[in-house]
């Protein structure tokens, strides 16, 4: 049985959202998958990046088609839309005359989400539409975690084919700040650190002067009066690992430091962030919201702090005894080595084949 993934050339962006998916790449070529490379484009004319769009995509689903043999494997890494009505057609040719099986990787559900504030704005009916027909095509389905798999059962999907990651890996080869295991009264930021995405950022100097914070990424606005909140610039993913500093990394989303809010807030009721996968990756414990989906995994495997609030933070580090924090410090290690090589994701591909048979 021949597998194949499609491949995507990495841009040198500073920019996290590339990042998983080319991680799954590298780790399917690993396991032996032939990439089927595609073409794309850009261009800031409306109706010429129409034309030259479709034209593109056709090309690139009749390469995908081509290439495919009979009773092999296809991963698509979901949301996949481009040329999505060639998708559709060559998809379903696929299965009927070639017998392709179809796993489907699960980065993000739309249908949940619903775009991102002040970034990306979607039609929900649209990605609706397409996020149905895509996952309806697979054969296995590999997503984040119970929540979601529960979310996916209540759509309608077969359980039977659906198979939890857990948390996603975080592909680094590089060096890792060494990070004390002493506990300390900070946490670092790593992302979009834009008002609209991140507004909570901008009422972190409420919370005092006791608590250190380390920024990572684009968009900041600096605030130099305040000199608990350290401002590092931004790095590229396959980099940012050997910078981090902090006692832990903080996840979170909204407008407020109450707790998670807006659609991204929500979201983490079912997604697993791939900013939790890069905290361990780098030897960080992490902080996450009480609420979210990945909290269950932190506290199963001991492996930082859940909080319903921003403002029990600082009460939540100090309660923490120095043995506790170098247990979880011991067992982020573990944990950010097996995600380092790709341990979640091969696991689950290992089961998404068997569940091919």
């Amino acid at each position: 049985m021949e597998y194949y993934v499609i491949y995507k050339k990495k841009n040198d962006h500073n920019t996290a959202g590339a990042k998983a998916p080319a991680d799954i790449e590298t780790l399917m070529q690993i396991r032996g998958a032939k990439a089927i490379l595609i073409n794309k484009y850009e261009t800031h004319d409306t109706m010429i990046r129409k034309i030259f769009g479709l034209f593109i995509n056709l090309l690139n689903w009749l390469k995908i088609y081509r290439t495919l043999q009979k009773n092999s494997v296809l991963l698509i890494q979901h949301p996949y839309y481009r040329g999505f009505y060639f998708l559709s057609y060559f998809i379903r040719r696929a299965k009927a005359k070639k017998n392709v099986k179809i796993i489907v990787l699960i980065h993000d559900l739309e249908s949940i989400r619903e775009g991102i504030e002040g970034v990306i704005k979607i039609k929900k009916g649209k990605a609706e539409k397409r996020e149905k027909f895509i996952i309806s095509c697979a054969d296995s389905i590999i997503c984040h975690n119970t929540c979601m798999k529960n979310y996916l059962i209540s759509c309608g999907y077969n359980s039977d084919i659906i198979i939890e990651l857990e948390i996603f890996d975080y592909l680094y080869r590089g060096s890792l700040l060494d990070k004390s295991t002493c506990k300390e009264s900070s946490i670092a930021i790593a992302g979009n650190l834009a008002v609209g995405k991140s507004k909570y950022i901008s009422l972190l100097p409420t919370l005092g002067q006791e608590l250190k914070i380390h920024l990572f990424g684009p968009n900041y606005i600096e605030e130099p009066q305040v000199s608990n909140i350290i401002y590092h610039g931004q790095f590229k993913p396959d980099e940012l690992p050997q910078f981090l500093e902090g006692a832990f990394g903080l996840v979170w989303d909204g407008d407020t430091l109450d707790t998670c809010s807006g659609n991204t807030g929500n979201y983490l009721r079912y997604n697993n962030p791939h900013k939790v996968s890069l905290y361990l990756a780098s030897g960080l414990p992490v902080i996450v919201w009480k609420e979210s989906a990945i909290a269950a995994f932190i506290e199963k495997n001991n492996l930082g702090l859940t909080v319903k609030s921003i403002y029990d933070i600082p009460q939540a580090i100090q309660t923490l005894t120095d043995e506790q924090y170098a247990i979880m410090k011991k067992n982020v290690t573990v944990q950010g080595s097996m995600l380092r090589r790709g341990y979640y994701f091969l696991r689950a591909m290992d089961k998404a084949v068997n569940n091919l048979d």
